[in-house]
C-alpha cells in the first residue's frame, strides 16, 4: 500500500496516510522527521521498498536568516537604503 505525508493546516505536523483507504496512522500529526521514519517502518513492515517522500529545493534567492541575527539585520539595513534610492538590491 502505498503511504503519503499530509501536512497539519497552519503547522509544521506531518500524518503518515494511506492513499487507498485514506487512514491516518497517527492520532496526533508529528514533526517532519518522526513522520518520515514511521512512513519508512510501514514500508519495511508490508515487505515493500521504502519510498523517500519529495523534498522541495530552496531557492539561494529565497532565503531566510535566523530572526534578529546581525546577518538578517545587515541585509533589511541594504534593501531600505535601496528602497529609498529606488535602486535594485543587488
Amino acid at each position: 500500500m502505498p503511504y503519503k505525508l499530509r501536512k497539519q493546516p497552519r503547522k509544521n505536523l506531518y500524518w503518515v496516510v494511506n492513499t487507498e483507504t485514506g487512514k491516518k496512522h497517527s492520532y496526533e500529526p508529528l514533526p517532519r522527521e518522526t513522520a518520515i521514519r514511521q512512513m519508512r517502518a510501514l514500508y519495511v513492515n508490508e515487505g515493500l521498498d521504502p519510498v523517500e517522500p519529495k523534498t522541495r529545493k530552496v531557492m539561494p534567492s529565497r532565503i531566510r536568516y535566523e530572526k534578529g541575527s546581525d546577518l538578517a539585520k545587515e541585509r533589511m539595513a541594504h534593501a531600505r537604503k535601496a528602497k529609498k534610492s529606488n535602486q535594485p538590491v543587488e
